[in-house]
């Protein structure tokens, strides 16, 4: 649900969650951003917020990544290459007209907007950055319902700042990674008794670059999945209904082809005979384009009365765009279908799928809160690798606000 978990880790001097984000959701080498020294000004004019002009686009970069002139005209072209979106940029300025500090709004799929921000030393530049955070938020209403920020716990001055600036406090997440192995596929999964395993889609429905190459009845039912999973959920269950579920499908899906494993759980009637076990294939050794062949394929199902059960579960995951990993972006349960062992079978399915694809690693992000989804990763194999702190507001909120 959160930012379609655009998440990444950050390690001292390398890339920060932010880069991260922006970098996998558009396929980009973007470099390091905000996890350097910022170079705000200790007298700007937090009065004096105004909408970075093109011709001073790197001026602006500048103090966004708190570098110098080198960097941000780096940056800026490394964004422009990979199609990131620059131009929702705010900057609070000096008594001369110099940009100070700055706030960048980068659109995501499914109405969202990700905050990358200068970064506060103390206290006092914490809440000096809250109205241009605003200003952000507020410029961003037009192509995104909600705007979030991911931010280490340990920079308490820039959790401060988004907390000024409107954003809430939604959850402590815990970024989790497991290692797929190099040679070989992971043993078929077991698929408890009266439940199937299938694939949401056709292989090519499921590898294009946008949603809808996806049926539109097909859509509706994992909308209608997606809201019954919601349903007293502990994960980030703040963001239920702050923007409408056909969006967060889109920021499940995210752009550009690529291969998708997207998995369903139904309840079968007692009229259907379910064989759990993928079709019998060879694993492929060619080139990565090779893999919609073999991707998600759905299970052998016999139906003798042509009778359905609604999705009562979901497994969304996403090759990264480099082939090498994937991302569960997605996991749910409807209430109905709890207790049962089904997110455990979604789950060995969807590392099944990522495993025949050739994918070497399987990353997410986690509630710290829910203690059941994370013994249900930590019993597969997940580790911990770092942590963030999920901040999110409405941006028509804080539009009328203004």
């Amino acid at each position: 649900m959160l930012g379609d978990n655009p998440y990444g880790r950050s390690t001292e001097g390398g890339d920060c969650s932010e880069c991260r984000a922006v970098r996998r959701q558009q396929g980009s080498k973007l470099g390091t951003c905000g996890s350097v020294p910022s170079t705000m000004s200790r007298t700007p004019d937090p009065t004096r917020i105004v909408h970075v002009e093109p011709s001073r686009l790197d001026e602006a970069m500048s103090a966004l990544l708190g570098a110098g002139p080198a960097a941000a005209a780096r940056f800026v072209e490394q964004a422009r290459a990979s199609r990131v979106a620059l131009e929702h940029l705010w900057c609070s300025t000096d008594a001369h007209g110099r940009y100070r500090s700055a706030v960048l709004a980068v659109p995501s799929p499914g109405r969202a907007s990700m905050l990358l921000a200068t970064r506060a030393r103390d206290a006092d530049d914490a809440h000096q950055m809250g109205p241009l955070i605003a200003a952000a938020i507020a410029g961003s209403a037009p192509f995104a319902d909600i705007a979030q920020a991911l931010i280490e716990p340990a920079r308490v001055h820039d959790i401060t700042a988004f907390e000024v600036g409107g954003l809430t406090r939604m959850a402590d997440l815990e970024y989790l990674e497991r290692g797929l192995p190099r040679a070989g596929i992971i043993e078929t999964p077991h698929t408890p008794s009266g439940w199937t395993i299938e694939s949401a889609g056709t292989p090519v429905q499921l590898a294009g670059n946008e949603v809808e190459a996806i049926p539109a009845d097909t859509r509706e039912e994992l909308v209608t999945a997606l809201e019954q999973t919601y349903l007293d959920t502990l994960d980030c269950p703040g963001l239920a209904g702050m923007r409408a579920t056909k969006d967060v499908l889109v920021g499940h899906f995210g752009s550009g082809a690529r291969p998708r494993h997207w998995l369903v759980a139904r309840q079968t009637s007692s009229s259907e005979v379910a064989d759990s076990s993928p079709a019998p294939l060879p694993r492929q050794d060619g080139p990565q384009q090779d893999n919609q062949q073999v991707d998600a394929l759905p299970p052998r199902v016999s139906q003798t009365d042509g009778r359905r059960g609604p999705v009562q579960g979901v497994c969304l995951l996403n090759v990264t765009p480099d082939g090498s990993g994937a991302e569960l972006v997605y996991l749910g349960l409807a209430p109905a279908a709890r207790g049962h062992g089904i997110a455990q079978a979604l789950l060995a399915h969807g590392l099944h799928a990522c495993s025949r694809s050739r994918c070497t690693s399987v990353s997410l992000a986690v509630d710290a809160r829910n203690v059941f989804a994370r013994r249900l990763y930590e019993r597969n194999g997940f580790r911990r690798v770092s942590t963030r702190v999920a901040l999110v507001c409405k941006t028509h909120d804080a539009s009328h606000a203004r």
